[in-house]
């Protein structure tokens, strides 16, 4: 009802997809990366940096074998903080990949579309074709 009221009243409301990944920005370095994830988990994973104090999405993507060894490749780059979540499985963290992917595409450094795992009859769920 709230919510109602205050469109009522003419507040302009930003909404701002999520990422469905961790809460917790975690700063890009080995002995983090050692510490929160944990090696030879399939999972995604956002790496961007932090704007007045909040994270900002600048590269999504996704291991189908071992999220710690992949975001480890990434040290050093443009990118200093990430967040990350575990996915039960490689068609999972293509699925989140994906809606990652489409709903920060405009302000993202990824230069195509996630690939489906391999092995995998999959398509992106959001129905682009791009496959």
């Amino acid at each position: 009802m709230e919510f109602i009221y205050l469109l009522s009243k003419g507040v302009n409301f930003e909404f701002m997809p999520a990422l469905n990944l961790s809460k917790k920005t975690i700063r890009l370095t080995y002995d983090n990366i050692e510490k929160y994830v944990k090696p030879k988990k399939v999972g995604n994973f956002a790496l961007g940096t932090l704007k007045d104090s909040k994270f900002v999405p600048k590269y999504v993507g996704r291991s189908d074998k071992d999220l710690q060894l992949c975001l480890k490749k990434y040290i050093g780059l443009q990118y200093t903080y990430f967040k990350f979540k575990y996915a039960g499985s490689p068609i999972k963290a293509f699925i989140r990949e994906c809606s990652n992917y489409h709903n920060f595409q405009r302000q993202l450094d990824n230069d195509k579309h996630p690939e489906k795992p391999e092995r995998v009859d999959a398509d992106c769920p959001y129905g682009c074709n791009s496959q």
